[in-house]
């Protein structure tokens, strides 16, 4: 955990760019919110994947990995994407509750740190035994 507390600027700029990749996403894909929802989410959804397992590998490169690491940026990242969308949600639509936002998206950004541990024990087991197969 002592490298998340030491390394946190780099962990912030690395949650900025998900959030960016995210937001872009969504701002093209708008129109659809529009006439499918589902469908639209579940766009959202392995977008978020895809951007959460690309952004950790590169924070990753060169690192000791290790759990906390993994779980700490990964919760860093979700505080940060949760909070930004929380935000820009009141902006755009200050008269819902806050639970229409997090039933809508806030809930989605807790795969963030599962993702990101994920990941993490998976390339530690692999820097600990490179020759398993995994």
């Amino acid at each position: 955990m002592q490298e998340v507390l030491r390394d946190w600027w780099r962990i912030l700029l690395y949650g900025l760019i998900l959030w960016f990749f995210i937001f872009l996403i969504s701002f093209v894909i708008v129109p659809i919110k529009k006439t499918n929802l589902a469908f639209f989410e579940t766009l959202m959804t392995l977008w978020l994947t895809l951007c959460t397992e690309v952004v950790a590998s590169f924070y990753f490169r060169k690192k000791n990995i290790t759990l906390p690491l993994g779980f700490g940026a990964g919760f860093i990242w979700m505080v940060l994407c949760g909070t930004i969308g929380l935000v820009l949600f009141k902006l755009t639509t200050p008269k819902e509750n806050l639970w229409v936002y997090f039933t809508d998206e806030g809930f989605t950004y807790l795969v963030i740190p599962i993702i990101t541990t994920g990941l993490a024990w998976i390339l530690s087991k692999n820097k600990a035994n490179p020759s398993a197969k995994i």
